[in-house]
C-alpha cells in the first residue's frame, strides 16, 4: 500500500451536511474496519470538544488528509459548515498534482466551485459498500492481490523487522506493523484447486476467556483476518496451524472478495458468508476417544 507523507493524518476526511449522516456513517464505519485512518466527527467527538472549529476544520480539510470525500446534496449547499469545509478542500485542490476531492453524489445539487466534469460516484446507484470498496482501491489497500504461503515460514525466521515502538489499538508495536495489518484484510482467502475464506481472529474454536482483544502473534483485532504467517491463524480444511500444516493451500488471495465488491450494484449487500473450523483435528479427536474408552490401570501399592 502506497504510505502517506508525516502530515496526512488521515487517509481521508468526510465532508457532508448533517441529514446525511446515516450514509455518511455506513461508509465510515466500512473504513474503519478496514483501518483506514478517517476524520469523521463521531470518532473525535471528545477531541473536537472545546477546540475553535473554524480553525481546526480548516486544518483538516487543508492540509491533513489524503483524500477528501464531499457528499453533494441540496442540504450540503444550505449550510455553512459544510461550505467551510468545501473550500479548504479546494484550497488544497488547487495546488495539489493529483486528485484529493472525491464527490459523492446524493441528488441532483450543483456545487459552485465543483466542476461537472469531475469524476463521481452516484451514491442513489451505488451501494454504501461498493463506495466504501472503491476507496480502498484507490489507497492502494488491494495491491497485493496474492501472498504465497510457501514463502512466509522462511521469511519469518529471515526476516528482521525494525522501527519505533508505537501504540496502537491499544497495543504496542512497531511503527511499521499497522500497514501490514490494513493490507492483510483483503485477502479473506486462501487457494488451493479451489477457494476457500480463511477463519478470522476469534472464530476459531478457543474457550472465551483465554481470548484476547488483540491476536498475541500479529495483533489484529477480533473478526479481523490475521496477517499472512501468524502463528495462531487456523488452516480452513484441517483445523490445524495454517503455517504449518500439510494442506496443499499456495496462496493468500484477495482475487475473489475484490472481485465480489467491484460487482456490487444498486443495494445489494457485498457476499460475507464465514466458514467455522473443525472442532478437533482428526488425530484429536482419535486420541481423546481412546483416551475415554480405555479402562484405568489399577495402581500399585508401596510393598513394605
Amino acid at each position: 500500500m502506497e504510505t502517506s507523507t508525516p502530515r496526512h493524518q488521515y487517509d481521508v476526511a468526510l465532508s457532508f451536511a448533517g441529514e446525511d449522516r446515516s450514509l455518511v456513517e455506513k461508509i465510515a464505519n466500512d473504513l474503519k474496519e478496514y483501518d483506514v485512518r478517517v476524520f469523521y466527527d463521531e470518532f473525535f467527538a471528545a477531541e473536537l470538544w472545546g477546540k475553535d472549529l473554524f480553525q481546526h476544520f480548516a486544518s483538516i480539510y487543508r492540509d491533513k488528509a489524503k483524500y477528501c470525500l464531499v457528499f453533494v446534496s441540496q442540504a450540503y449547499r444550505k449550510k455553512a459548515w459544510p461550505r467551510h469545509e468545501l473550500r479548504q478542500a479546494q484550497e488544497r485542490s488547487l495546488f495539489s498534482e493529483v486528485e484529493y476531492i472525491l464527490p459523492v453524489l446524493l441528488d441532483e445539487a450543483d456545487l459552485p466551485g465543483l466542476n461537472r466534469t469531475t469524476g463521481y460516484i452516484d451514491a442513489r446507484t451505488t451501494h454504501p459498500s461498493r463506495i466504501s470498496y472503491l476507496l480502498l482501491k484507490k489507497l492502494g489497500i488491494f495491491d497485493d492481490a496474492k501472498i504465497d504461503r510457501s514463502n512466509l515460514a522462511k521469511s519469518k525466521r529471515t526476516k528482521k523487522i525494525t522501527g519505533r515502538k508505537v501504540k496502537y489499538d491499544g497495543v504496542d508495536m512497531i511503527s511499521t506493523w499497522p500497514s501490514q495489518i490494513q493490507k492483510a484484510q483483503p485477502l479473506k482467502h486462501v487457494s488451493y484447486h479451489a477457494t476457500i475464506l480463511r477463519i478470522p481472529y476469534g472464530q476459531e474454536f478457543v474457550q472465551r476467556y483465554q481470548m484476547r482483544k488483540n491476536c498475541h502473534n500479529c495483533a489484529v483485532r477480533i473478526g479481523q483476518v490475521h496477517v499472512p504467517g501468524c502463528t495462531v491463524e487456523v488452516c480452513p480444511l484441517c483445523g490445524g496451524q495454517l503455517i504449518s500444516c500439510d494442506c496443499p493451500i499456495a496462496n493468500f488471495t484477495s482475487e475473489r472478495f475484490v472481485a465480489t465488491l467491484l460487482a456490487l450494484k444498486g443495494n445489494a449487500p457485498p457476499e460475507r458468508t464465514s466458514v467455522q473450523a473443525k472442532r478437533f483435528d482428526p488425530r484429536t479427536e482419535i486420541s481423546k476417544r481412546f483416551r475415554r474408552n480405555r479402562t484405568p490401570r489399577p495402581r500399585r501399592t508401596k510393598e513394605r
